[in-house]
């Protein structure tokens, strides 16, 4: 019998009776309003969060994108959810579900 793969993470964020997605997570959430800055014309440097940052070495650009000169961390806002609060990109996909509004279990 074939073993059954386990949902990507794309696969799991697909719940249309919420109408959830990982786009739609995208949406609601943002880098800036995690790291609790405006959001940037250009981009904008801050302290990262993932480390002991006495400079600002983590970029932070316009489109939600993010890069960190310190440490190396790079991604987007799940990416972010996920290193802030020590989860896997599945359960910040979830929390951020639940947090955007979904009820039901994904």
């Amino acid at each position: 019998m074939a073993e059954i793969p386990a949902p990507s993470m794309y696969d799991l964020a697909m719940a249309p009776e919420c109408g959830v997605t990982v786009a739609s997570i995208k949406e609601r959430w943002s880098t800036w309003g995690i790291l609790g800055i405006s959001r940037p014309r250009k981009f904008a440097l801050v302290n990262c969060p993932l480390h002991d940052d006495q400079h600002a070495s983590m970029a932070v650009y316009h489109d939600g994108g993010i890069y960190c000169y310190g440490c190396g961390f790079h991604g987007d806002v799940i990416d972010l959810y996920a290193a802030t609060h020590g989860m896997t990109l599945r359960e910040a996909i979830r929390d951020m579900a639940v947090g955007g509004g979904c009820r039901k279990p994904l």
